[in-house]
């Protein structure tokens, strides 16, 4: 935008090679608008402006320059392995609460979501690339049990947003049946069934250890 003589032909040079890329008429205040919406402006371009009156006379250029953008999107960032200590979230975890951390471009907003685009939480990254992103209860009631997917994204101040970046988990938060247990006959072998893979600790003298 801007203003000229009313009436006057303004020519507009955005890319320096002194050929018009635009052109319009001042109107009878001498304001004019130039669209440039489809190629917008915003890489620090020097923009020069003439005006030619209805005579022919035309001016000294007029220029400005215009904004420079950030348009490009930071890299995803990084969410550090494995999560709540071996990427399977226990109910004592859940109950305490535990922390996703990761890396980032400092000033970025980190975004936690859940497999089902709940979102956990976000956190801005510190100078040293660092974020930390708390998980309660209520994050992990909202997973349910088995496997899950967690994912995060990051956006710089400038708006751009990164590619996402997961991370496989796996919410366990429900203590198995109490194991069967037999003793043999002469006291020599305890032996039992508990679920698949458990571990199982025996307290043969009631001290609770």
């Amino acid at each position: 935008t801007g203003t000229a003589e009313p009436d006057s032909v303004v020519e507009i040079d955005v890319d320096g090679d002194g050929t018009p890329d635009y052109s319009t008429t001042a109107d009878g205040n001498g304001d004019f608008v130039i669209d440039t919406s489809n190629d917008p402006l915003t890489d620090g371009e020097t923009v020069s402006a003439t005006a030619t009156d209805p005579a022919g006379n035309t001016s000294e250029p007029g220029t400005d320059t215009a904004p420079t953008l950030d348009t490009t999107a930071p890299d995803a960032p990084t969410i550090d392995s494995p999560v709540a200590g071996d990427d399977v979230v226990n109910g004592d975890e859940a109950a305490n609460g535990f922390d996703v951390t990761g890396t980032g471009e400092p000033d970025a907003t980190v975004t936690l979501t859940d497999e089902a685009g709940n979102v956990i939480g976000s956190a801005t990254v510190d100078a040293d690339g660092n974020w930390s992103i708390p998980v309660d209860q209520a994050d992990v009631d909202a997973m349910g049990e088995g496997s899950e997917t967690l994912t995060a994204t990051q956006t710089d101040p400038a708006g751009n947003t990164s590619d996402p970046v997961t991370t496989d988990i796996t919410v366990d938060t429900v203590a198995p049946d109490a194991p069967i247990v037999t003793v043999s006959p002469d006291g020599t072998e305890v032996t039992g069934t508990a679920e698949p893979d458990s571990v199982v600790e025996i307290d043969v003298d009631g001290d609770g250890t």
